[in-house]
């Protein structure tokens, strides 16, 4: 349905966005909600996909608990929504995803 399609949408653009951030924590040290929901995921590269490991997933998981007072459902929710996300561009495009996050969301 379309809800689903535009929750999983905005699941990985959070995702992103938080990428970004923690890659210029100078920029973002004093964020706002605002600030965070302005973030550009155009700035999102193949490396820094590659690059993720599964520690940053869980302070991801906690990011979302502490700032945005996600649910465990939610977080859950957007958990499973990039799981997906790994799984389709490992599936269907040459990206040198690491064996430990592959393991992480594949297995």
């Amino acid at each position: 349905a379309e809800t689903t399609v535009n929750e999983i949408y905005n699941d990985i653009r959070i995702f992103f966005r938080y990428l970004i951030m923690t890659k210029n924590e100078d920029a973002y040290k004093d964020f706002t909600i605002e600030m965070f929901k302005e973030i550009p995921i155009k700035d999102v590269t193949i490396s820094m996909l590659e690059e993720v490991k599964p520690y940053m997933i869980n302070e991801y998981l906690y990011f979302l608990r502490c700032t945005f007072n996600n649910s465990a459902k939610t977080r859950n929710r957007k958990l499973s929504s990039i799981k997906n996300f790994f799984k389709y561009i490992i599936t269907n495009f040459s990206i040198s995803i690491k064996a430990y996050i592959f393991n992480y969301f594949i297995i």
